[in-house]
């Protein structure tokens, strides 16, 4: 049922016959009228109410038609007011003029035409009524979008939480079934082979579903930082190359880089921007058969840094393509050797580019193959103040600490490492992993142990979990910093954290954490930190 509807007339005329006159003229079903004698007594009535359309007599003592036209349209509240003039006054244009340009929207002359006054007021009132019905849509659309925003924020909010807390026991599947097929607990058969190289590629998978899950959780909550530094893009490109060589020779796949980049040293977040040349090479390499080329191309254009990736695979059918950056989405395309994809991938590296001002392209043809690229604005880094550091690790002051302690190896003391962890598998693993590389472990699961341990024991390294009941890993950290033994205030720590907040990572280093890497703890990243 629809709501009655009312329009507000001020009528404003220093005659008072005029104006009851007006009134009986304009009477119908849905209006009401307001009458105002002078042009103050009309802008006190504008101030108390809701009035939808003035009719202003020109002629009036003290304050005429123009000057109330011209407060009325100086006041924000009340400018969007229609005002219709009424005037005795001659009909010459530049009368009618003034009134247009005092914010009149119509002229009628006395004595006024019944029939044609009637017809203006009524499309007046019609064209009220519209833009009441739009200001109320336009209210709904602003509350709809608000409680999808609210609804999108947790939705993010829950993927986020939920990749979060499925992250660890997935990645404690890709551990365990690691640590089964190297061998590390007797010979495995062929057919355990199988089956364990079946749950690690799935479980991997499942990991890399949940990092993208994190990634677009962050995007979407506005929470993506970028960490700006001076950066070898071709570094950067050959490591990204190296990474995805092995999975490239399986299908017979050439890796080409071509850089023809002036500088060396370009500010980017390289993390971000590796992440985002990852990514294309992967899918390029997903979707071509054997015997083919997939080219990486970097050039510098206008203080514009352009990264393409030519694959000369299976295309992507026009008609398909608008699915690619929309997240979610996947195309009729299957990956040649069968490999899956999140639907994710490409939804991220745009917003990583456009995060750096920069927009990324397709090209593509069916049976040719596809290129993307990118282009993002940079500016050259004349002095580069420190050197790349390797992906995804953050490191601090304390690092020479780390190298020297890597180096030495013969010592009983780098023998020695000290995990202080209260995840019983991400214990098993890393005692496990050291064990196997001839380091001995000392495993606790409380902070004040761990300290306590430290002034006992002599120890290379120390593990250390970031949220740790009781004291937490930063504050210990903290706290070994302190110690008086010089020896043990410098032993290097390594923080473990489930974290992807660059906050926290910074509060880890700020701490004294020599760098921390990220959990579930991958044998690979703890083989890399020992320096094995």
């Amino acid at each position: 049922m629809n709501k009655p509807r009312t329009l507000n007339i001020l009528l404003v005329d220093d005659r008072p016959e005029n104006l009851l006159v007006l009134e009986e003229l304009l009477a119908a079903e849905g209006r009401r009228f307001v009458r105002a004698s002078s042009g103050q007594e009309a802008l006190r009535y504008l101030l108390k109410g809701a009035i939808g359309l003035i009719l202003l007599d020109v002629q009036m003592p003290d304050m005429d038609g123009f000057e109330v036209a011209s407060l009325i349209k100086g006041n924000p509240a009340t400018r969007d007011i229609p005002i219709i003039f009424m005037t005795a006054i001659s009909k010459d244009e530049k009368y009618a003029l003034k009134g247009y340009v005092g914010g009149a929207i119509d002229y009628l002359y006395k004595p006024l035409s019944p029939d044609i006054t009637r017809a203006k007021i009524q499309v007046f009132e019609q064209l009220f009524h519209r833009q009441e019905d739009l200001r109320e849509a336009n209210a709904r659309l602003v509350q709809m979008n608000q409680q999808l925003e609210d609804l999108n924020m947790q939705k993010n909010y829950l993927l986020g939480m939920a990749a979060h807390d499925l992250r660890n026991p997935i990645g404690a599947i890709a551990q365990l079934s690691q640590l089964l097929l190297s061998g590390i607990e007797g010979p495995v058969s062929e057919e355990q082979t199988k089956f364990l190289t079946a749950i690690r590629e799935s479980s991997d998978y499942i990991l890399h579903i949940i990092e993208d899950l994190l990634d677009v959780s962050k995007i979407e909550s506005g929470k993506m930082s970028l960490d700006i530094q001076p950066t070898d893009v071709h570094t950067l490109l050959a490591r990204s190359l190296s990474i995805h060589r092995l999975i490239a020779e399986k299908k017979d796949i050439r890796l080409e880089l071509r850089a023809d980049t002036r500088t060396a040293y370009l500010y980017l977040d390289a993390v971000k921007i590796e992440q985002v040349v990852g990514n294309l090479v992967s899918n390029a390499i997903k979707f071509s058969p054997k015997n083919t080329t997939v080219v990486v191309h970097a050039q510098e254009q206008n203080d514009q840094l352009l990264i393409s990736v030519k694959d000369q695979g299976l295309g992507i059918p026009k008609e398909e393509q608008y699915k690619l950056f929309s997240g979610f989405q996947t195309t009729s395309v299957r990956a040649t050797a069968g490999e899956k994809s999140t639907g994710l991938g490409l939804l991220i590296c745009a917003k990583i580019v456009q995060a750096h001002g920069g927009a990324i392209h397709l090209q593509s043809e069916t049976g040719v193959g596809s290129t993307f690229w990118f282009t993002i604005p940079v500016t050259v880094a004349e002095h580069v103040m420190e050197a790349d550091l390797p992906r995804g690790r953050e490191y601090s002051p304390f690092s020479t600490g780390l190298a020297a302690a890597e180096k030495n190896d013969v010592s009983t003391q780098a023998k020695t490492i000290l995990v202080v962890e209260d995840d019983k598998v991400a214990q098993l693993v890393v005692k496990k992993v050291l064990s196997r590389l001839g380091y001995k472990a000392l495993v606790t699961d409380s902070a004040e142990e761990a300290i306590d341990l430290l002034q006992k024991t002599d120890v290379g390294m120390i593990f250390m979990d970031v949220h740790l009941p009781g004291i937490s890993g930063i504050e210990a950290t903290r706290r070994i910093r302190k110690l008086p033994d010089l020896a043990k205030q410098n032993v290097p720590v390594v923080g473990l954290t489930a974290s992807r907040a660059e906050e926290e990572i910074d509060e880890c280093i700020r701490a004294g954490m020599n760098l921390c890497i990220r959990k579930p703890v991958m044998v690979a990243e703890l083989l890399k930190t020992l320096g094995a």
